[in-house]
């Protein structure tokens, strides 16, 4: 469990250096400078500088979550050291996965041995890009995952208050789980809708008390900047990128380092794969509308479960899967809410048609899957980034699976 304990986890340590520039008073230094006007994944200078040990740069990534954490991180940064912390976050984040596949076999309703679905649901967070990355980076996305899951299991269960306090602590940490209290409410769950309206202005009004407005301000600017920015990555798995390569290669332009990131090892070769441009405002609409429709079809589809009183679990997993897929930019971590019922798929289509299905997904977005991309690439000469065409095929094919299986039976 603690085989990730020791990795850099740029990710992580994005948010103890905001913490730190916090505490130091150095507001300008928690969100990314956006010199580009573009997400283009560039953290701040002085983090850089701070990292530098002779020749060596230490990878980090920029600091995207809501001010409260800095304050939090600040604190932290008070009582331990980085390490010590990185590695109590190793430790838990393998549970929270596996915490994650058994509320997602109790959201789907599903009667299964308990080792044995840990063991297929394990294996493949362990092996695929999907889990991979994110215990490697000690992503906080695993604990919104958690909680996402845990909202909705408890909501169905008759814990409402429980499920809307998780869910807007999981929006409290990445703002999107917000949106899912649409379905909430379309699936008459009124007590966990009020439940994270109330936790949800509690932490708001909290994080303006501690932080104030023009650090908001920033922070919204600075998702603003993500969702009008096509970011294309071996691991952007959303339909966006996947448009950005099929119809507007030229357009792509590889990200640029700033001037200042030869002074700390930063050099091109580190943006390789990474390519990005502005989105057109007509792009912009429609990926809205499509969002919009989402969140509108899946709340349709759960209300005409309930009414019905058919299962609507496997819908839960279809919609949120779909959600991540038209999402402006969708990390392969994103997608853990969803893997999560997988070894459950396996389970309801049987052995013999599920083992090669999840063994396929697992294959062919593992540590192997980029060199046969690149190997593609190679011999037809497209994408630019081949292995981010094989991830979203790939997610689409799972959140597809689960589509089909709301209303199949086996």
């Amino acid at each position: 469990m603690n085989i990730y304990a020791a990795v850099a986890s740029p990710d992580f340590l994005a948010s103890w250096l905001a913490g730190k520039a916090w505490v130091a008073g150095e507001t300008q230094n928690i969100y990314p400078p956006l010199e580009h006007g573009l997400f283009d994944l560039i953290a701040p200078r002085a983090w850089y500088e701070a990292l530098t040990v002779g020749t060596e740069t230490e990878e980090v990534f920029p600091f995207i979550y809501p001010p409260i954490w800095a304050v939090l991180f600040g604190e932290l940064t008070k009582v331990t050291n980085y390490e010590t912390l990185r590695t109590i976050a190793a430790l838990i984040n393998p549970v929270l996965l596996s915490l994650c596949i058994l509320l997602a076999g109790r959201v789907c309703e599903r009667r299964f041995p308990v080792v044995p679905t840990l063991i297929i649901g394990m294996i493949f967070f362990s092996f695929s890009a999907i889990g991979q990355i994110a215990l490697m980076q000690n992503q906080f996305q695993i604990l919104v995952s958690f909680l996402i899951l845990l909202s909705i299991e408890r909501a169905r269960n008759g814990h409402e208050i429980i499920g809307g306090t998780a869910l807007a602590l999981a929006a409290g940490i990445k703002l999107y789980p917000a949106i899912f209290i649409i379905l909430f409410w379309a699936a008459g769950y009124r007590k966990a809708t009020l439940a994270f309206v109330a936790t949800g202005l509690a932490l708001g009004l909290t994080s303006l008390a501690l932080t104030g407005w023009p650090l908001h301000a920033i922070f919204l600017n600075a998702v603003s900047t993500i969702s009008n920015t096509v970011l294309v990555t071996p691991v952007s798995w959303s339909f966006d990128p996947l448009v950005g390569q099929i119809f507007f290669e030229d357009t792509l332009v590889k990200r640029p380092f700033p001037d200042w990131g030869y002074m700390y090892d930063l050099v091109p070769e580190d943006g390789l794969g990474f390519f990005y441009m502005p989105k057109p405002w007509l792009w912009q609409m429609i990926s809205t509308l499509m969002l919009i429709g989402t969140l509108i079809v899946g709340a349709l589809m759960i209300r005409r479960a309930h009414r019905s009183g058919a299962d609507s679990g496997w819908i839960w997993a279809f919609i949120m899967g779909l959600f991540a897929l038209v999402n402006p930019l969708s990390w392969s971590y994103h997608f853990i809410v969803v893997a999560a019922f997988a070894p459950f798929f396996v389970f309801r289509i049987g052995l013999t048609r599920g083992v090669p299905w999840i063994v396929a997904i697992i294959a062919l977005t593992s540590n192997f899957a980029p060199d046969l991309a690149y190997w593609l690439q190679g011999r037809f000469h497209w994408p630019l980034v081949p292995f981010q065409p094989f991830g979203t095929i790939l997610m689409t094919v799972l959140v597809g699976s689960f589509g089909y299986s709301a209303y199949r039976k086996y």
